[in-house]
């Protein structure tokens, strides 16, 4: 993996990631095992492969996911890979989600204002930036087949919406940092959440792309 493309504050960032993945709990490594699965399974049959990211808002964990997703595919090589996010409920990003990321080093871009702003996300001058911004399910632009749907919800079958036409339905529960908002936990809360995403998604692409 070569972070040399990337912003440095987010090239320091990422390098010690690296460190960290040998850390996740075997019972977590469980979890992402199927999403593992699902990518080499579409590489094998030579599909695009394609995740969408759903939690009931999608304004935090399902942002956070999509973001480190792709960044991790991109920096391992990982081929035509695309990520998505929606939730049952428009929403937007959530300040807190966005100071998190800019805390990360990636840096964030105000492209629209208004109740849901249109964001890029940027990682270095030679790597295309993400759109940021709240979707739901059925947003044109969210894959419509060949797709896997990762649940962020804590509770999948309580509070994240069905997901028609998913190849998969893998749940990835996240502990939502939304009960932080407003306390002196705050900033700390987003921070882990954040950097416990980052540290999967890229253990997760680390381990499809020594599949390849």
């Amino acid at each position: 993996m070569n972070t040399d493309s990337l912003f440095p504050e987010l090239k320091r960032y990422v390098d010690s990631l690296s460190g960290d993945q040998a850390t996740i709990d075997e019972w977590r490594k469980q979890l992402l095992y199927p999403v593992i699965h699902y990518l080499r399974s579409s590489i094998d049959r030579q599909r695009e492969p394609q995740l969408l990211f759903v939690c009931t808002q999608n304004s935090r964990r399902s942002m956070f996911t999509q973001v480190w997703a792709q960044l991790a595919g991109w920096l391992f090589g990982v081929k035509n890979f695309h990520t998505y996010s929606a939730g049952g409920d428009l929403s937007a990003l959530h300040p807190n989600t966005k100071d998190a990321l800019i805390r990360a080093g990636i840096q964030i871009q105000t492209l629209t204002e208004g109740v849901n702003p249109l964001y890029h996300a940027m990682f270095g001058e030679t790597l295309p930036p993400i759109y940021l911004f709240s979707k739901q399910v059925d947003f044109s632009e969210n894959p419509k087949k060949n797709f896997g749907a990762v649940l962020v919800c804590v509770d999948d079958a309580e509070w994240c919406p069905f997901i028609p036409n998913a190849d998969v339905r893998i749940p990835l529960p996240y502990s939502d940092p939304k009960k932080f908002d407003g306390t002196d936990e705050m900033e700390s809360a987003y921070a882990r959440c954040c950097r416990q995403i980052a540290e999967e998604m890229f253990y997760v692409m680390k381990s499809v792309s020594e599949k390849e």
